[in-house]
């Protein structure tokens, strides 16, 4: 963990073994991340930085989100799975299944979306029940995702078409797609503004 104004490190996190992602809670209580080789996610008091718990995931998880009620997510690259914990109790809250490798996750119109890079697909699942609600194709090797501002669209970058694919995420369409660089992975909060219906 880094100081915001002088980029130095303040803190380090015991983790589990091999951390694939981190993210924060809506609310900023909680850091959690994604312990790939540990088939876990650990929890830490994001003031403290102390950890507070770790949960038993799927195999090999690798993104990690919040939902926007607060309950953390992980992409479960080698069971096919997300699983949704209660960060204060550690409980697991269910699962939800993906297509091959899934591996980022983003949360619009009270759905999951869930990139899965083997299959050059979307899992859409309801983020309450988490039943299965659609399969939405888009570029190869698709791996970072995010939602917009608006909360309209879900954006998700394919690093082997080398394109960023717009979805609907009132319909389920893929409504755009931008041509990008060699090999997308990931985007920052900067899309947040760019990506309106014509």
């Amino acid at each position: 963990v880094l100081t915001a104004d002088k980029l130095e490190l303040a803190a380090t996190l015991e983790t589990g073994s091999a951390p694939a992602g981190l993210a924060i809670s809506p609310d900023g209580r909680w850091l959690a991340t994604a312990d790939r080789d540990s088939n876990q996610v650990s929890v830490f008091n994001a003031e403290t930085l102390a950890l507070v718990r770790r949960t038993t995931v799927g195999e090999r998880p690798f993104g990690v989100t919040f939902a926007p009620d607060g309950r953390v997510f992980s992409a479960d690259v080698g069971s096919n799975t997300v699983t949704a914990i209660d960060p204060e109790s550690g409980a697991v809250l269910g699962k939800a299944d993906t297509r091959e490798r899934p591996y980022g996750l983003a949360f619009a119109e009270g759905r999951g979306f869930v990139t899965n890079q083997y299959d050059d697909s979307i899992s859409v699942f309801e983020a309450k029940t988490y039943a299965p609600v659609a399969v939405i194709d888009v570029g190869g090797y698709p791996e970072g995702i995010d939602t917009t501002a608006d909360g309209l669209r879900v954006a998700v970058a394919n690093w082997d078409t080398n394109t960023l694919s717009v979805i609907d995420a009132r319909t389920l369409k893929v409504v755009g797609e931008v041509a990008t660089g060699d090999g997308p992975r990931a985007f920052g909060l900067f899309l947040a503004t760019g990506l309106q219906k014509e």
